[in-house]
């Protein structure tokens, strides 16, 4: 029995999309690895009302576009800062300093900071990287 060349061409397109979907489901992206968040402040001490400063080290094998940025401070709860832009850092290893403002109304305590980022590795799959800090002190200004 002869088969049609279109019944042909229908399988084989639908073997390659299956291929290629597969693929971008479980391939293990890592957009970005990040070897550490250092608070910038002097003494790791932050007054509410003020920027925390922190910088990030990290190394980047490939330029993913962020979807979103989330920064948080935890110290048993969690309290969201102002997000981050949507930029694109660097191939390579780098560091990249960054001030976030911490809210007046930020109880004084000892906190870790959080910062969240998901990026668009395909059309069909977002990979989300954490990190997270050194605890640091949040204390009020007199």
């Amino acid at each position: 029995m002869k088969t049609h060349w279109k019944s042909n061409v229908l399988f084989y397109s639908t073997v390659v999309i299956y291929m290629v979907l597969t693929y971008w489901l479980l391939w293990p992206y890592e957009p970005i690895t990040i070897h550490s968040i250092d608070i910038m402040n002097m003494n790791n001490i932050v007054y509410a009302g003020e920027d925390l400063k922190y910088q990030t080290h990290y190394t980047k094998e490939m330029s993913y576009p962020v979807v979103k940025v989330t920064r948080q401070i935890i110290d048993g709860s969690v309290f969201v800062l102002q997000s981050g832009k949507s930029s694109r850092l660097p191939v390579g290893k780098h560091k990249v300093e960054v001030e976030v403002p911490i809210p007046e109304n930020v109880c004084p305590n000892i906190y870790s900071f959080h910062l969240t980022a998901e990026y668009k590795v395909n059309p069909i799959r977002t990979v989300t990287v954490i990190a997270r800090s050194n605890t640091f002190t949040i204390k009020k200004r007199k």
